[in-house]
């Protein structure tokens, strides 16, 4: 999650403890709730949070090797409901 403007910051991720750092680790496949908190004076004073809903976490295999041998001959994103979206492939050059 990036945040810009002044001040400080805490994160929290699906109504989860609040935390200082901006990055969630083993995060689950599916939609998340980020919440952010602008603490500028203080916890006690905090602004009203930033609610982000909808934020989907989506899982997908760095490569595939479609030779026919039944090992990662496919190539599928686990997650991914939007229908529209757009996915570009390079070959190891680019």
């Amino acid at each position: 999650v990036n945040v810009t403007g002044y001040g400080s910051y805490v994160f929290s991720l699906d109504d989860g403890p609040r935390q200082i750092s901006n990055v969630f680790e083993n995060v689950p496949l599916g939609e998340h709730t980020i919440t952010v908190w602008d603490t500028e004076g203080g916890m006690d004073n905090s602004c009203d949070p930033l609610v982000i809903s909808g934020v989907s976490i989506i899982d997908y295999p760095h490569y595939f090797t479609p030779n026919g041998d039944g090992i990662h001959d496919t190539w599928n994103i686990v997650g991914l409901q939007n229908t529209t979206a757009k996915i570009y492939i390079f070959d190891r050059y680019g």
